[in-house]
C-alpha cells in the first residue's frame, strides 16, 4: 500500500528545505564576489600609497621545478646558474622598491 504525504506537509518541506539553502549563502559573504575595483595597488602613484596605511607583504620568488614534466624540461637552478641569478636579483629589486615588507 502506498502511503502520500498530505500536501501541506509537503509544502513546509519544501519551504524549510529552500530556506535552508539559500540562506547559507545568501548575503552572508560566501560566493561569488565582483568587486568593482581591482583590490591591488598596480597604478597607483606614490603619493597615493603613501597615504594608505594599510601594511602590503610580499613572498620571495623562488623556482618551483614543473612536477609534470621531465627534469630535462626545466633550466638549471643550482646556486649561481643564470636562473638563480635571475631570481636573486628580481628579489634584491622587489625588496629595494620599499613598498612593501617580505612575509
Amino acid at each position: 500500500m502506498t502511503r502520500l504525504i498530505p500536501l501541506p506537509l509537503l509544502a513546509a518541506l519544501v519551504l524549510a528545505t529552500a530556506c535552508a539553502t539559500t540562506g547559507a549563502t545568501l548575503g552572508s559573504g560566501v560566493g561569488d564576489t565582483f568587486p568593482e575595483h581591482a583590490p591591488w595597488y598596480a597604478g597607483r602613484s606614490m603619493a597615493e600609497l603613501g597615504r594608505d596605511s594599510t601594511v602590503i607583504g610580499h613572498v620571495a620568488l623562488a623556482v618551483q621545478p614543473r612536477a609534470a614534466a621531465p627534469a630535462g624540461f626545466d633550466p638549471p637552478a643550482a646556486a649561481g646558474s643564470a636562473l638563480d641569478q635571475l631570481v636573486a636579483s628580481m628579489n634584491a629589486y622587489l625588496d629595494g622598491l620599499g613598498v612593501t615588507r617580505p612575509l
